[in-house]
């Protein structure tokens, strides 16, 4: 199998640009399948990254396999990933508990100020047995020794409640960059330092 060196942080974002583009059309069917979605999309990801990316093959495995959503590795023999990346698929109006895994929104309620995020840190707290992304993010924080990253795929299309004015508001550490932007599916990522 053929070995592939790491990249950088810049050349992963053209490669899920064109990994969205090649399966947005999907993306938008699936994203009112309840309870499937990630699934979905963590499948298409394996699917394009060991198959049909231009830079030719790659070791990825998906969650069954390891404790990330997706793992890269740089060959078939490499015992650590060189990049661990986490995803979430939210619509604008999930359920408030999907950001830190309790359904009080308070803290997170718009400020007075146009456009203003919140940050969160380490020391945020979140629901130990709820799949929020918060929870996401505490969990690359303590996996070392690799590039993390935390994606938000977001469909743009639904309505917008607590959650979804939260939602697109937040930072994980540091300020997150977007990767795809078309027809309701907004991807954004923060690489976890």
């Amino acid at each position: 199998m053929k070995s592939t060196q790491p990249q950088s942080i810049r050349s992963w974002q053209k490669e899920f640009e064109e990994f969205f583009s090649w399966c947005a059309p999907r993306l938008k069917e699936v994203m009112e399948a309840g309870g499937v979605r990630e699934l979905w999309l963590q499948g298409e990801a394996y699917r394009y990254f060991r198959h049909h990316r231009p830079g030719g093959l790659l070791n990825v495995w998906t969650n069954t396999c390891n404790r990330n959503d997706l793992a890269f590795y740089a060959d078939e023999d490499s015992e650590s990933p060189y990049l661990v990346l986490e995803m979430k698929l939210y619509g604008l109006n999930f359920l408030t508990k999907n950001l830190t895994g309790f359904s009080d929104m308070r803290p997170y309620q718009a400020p007075s100020q146009e456009n203003a995020r919140f940050t969160f840190t380490p020391r945020h707290r979140c629901h130990p047995r709820e799949g929020s992304i918060l929870k996401d993010y505490r969990k690359l924080l303590k996996q070392p020794g690799c590039m993390r990253l935390l994606m938000l795929v977001l469909n743009t299309a639904t309505d917008v409640n607590e959650f979804g004015e939260a939602i697109q508001r937040v930072d994980f550490g540091t300020p997150g960059v977007d990767v795809f932007k078309k027809d309701h599916v907004h991807v954004r990522w923060w690489e976890i330092g």
